[in-house]
């Protein structure tokens, strides 16, 4: 791919907030309650008992006509075969080259920045060319490409926001590894419910810190006069400690 087609799909993904993100995993949620989940939309389609404790990997959130949020959660157990048409703003050799890495694939060729069609994520390996292609008005370096698909994606399940625990950016294997470790030791429900949320609190241990956040992105540590001094960055927070125990939070 040349540099300036590089830059091009850089710019592009940029304006239109078209990428990876889309499909990437948003988040993860954990069930505090029994609770039923639908398969299409909130309260749409075929119905699904979530027990309590349970940890679902989320890809989006909608809202119903009350305002409530419902958030769109992978169903491992269930899969769909599903055939469609659209046009990607790859060249043919770039999508031999992705195997089955995931491709995105809209409705039509973009023509506005602030109008983006709807897409969907399909690995390159279930596209087939219909050799029909379109220049970019928008972008003149991109050349879009008519593609014909049918491929298996997960499927899904819409949870109400209330009966659980999001967190954003963090995985369904952390929540699930942090709940594990904390039954294991016996930490209280209320206690876990708070960690599991990432709340931090003055008085914690560095363990809590680690149920609550993960691991820091970075370390530091000092010694001044009796104390011991830790220091925990995480992205947009630091944690203080002072021997062992959490003494600020910014």
């Amino acid at each position: 791919m040349s540099v300036i087609r590089s830059a091009a799909l850089a710019l592009a993904a940029s304006l239109l907030g078209a990428g990876p993100a889309l499909a990437q995993e948003a988040g993860a949620f954990f069930t505090l309650v029994n609770t039923y989940t639908y398969a299409d939309g909130p309260r749409q389609g075929e119905r699904y008992l979530v027990r309590t404790r349970q940890t679902l990997t989320i890809t989006g959130f909608t809202t119903d006509s009350e305002g409530t949020v419902w958030y769109k959660a992978i169903d491992a157990e269930r899969s769909m075969r599903v055939k469609g048409s659209g046009w990607v703003a790859l060249d043919p050799h770039e999508l031999a080259e992705r195997g089955a890495q995931p491709a995105l694939v809209f409705t039509d060729p973009i023509t506005r920045a602030n109008a983006v069609p709807a897409n969907v994520e399909v690995p390159a390996s279930d596209l087939q060319l219909a050799n029909q292609n379109q220049p970019s008005t928008l972008f003149p370096e991109i050349v879009w490409q008519k593609v014909n698909y049918e491929t298996t994606v997960p499927g899904t399940l819409f949870v109400r926001g209330t009966t659980g625990i999001y967190r954003p950016f963090m995985s369904e294997k952390f929540i699930s590894d942090m709940h594990a470790e904390m039954v294991t030791q016996g930490v209280d429900t209320e206690r876990q419910r708070r960690l599991l949320s990432g709340v931090v609190r003055v008085g914690d241990s560095p363990q809590d810190v680690r149920w609550a956040l993960g691991d820091a992105l970075q370390q530091e540590e000092s010694v001044a006069e009796d104390l011991k001094i830790l220091v925990w960055h995480y992205a947009g927070l630091q944690v203080r400690f002072e021997n062992n125990v959490v003494k600020k939070i910014n």
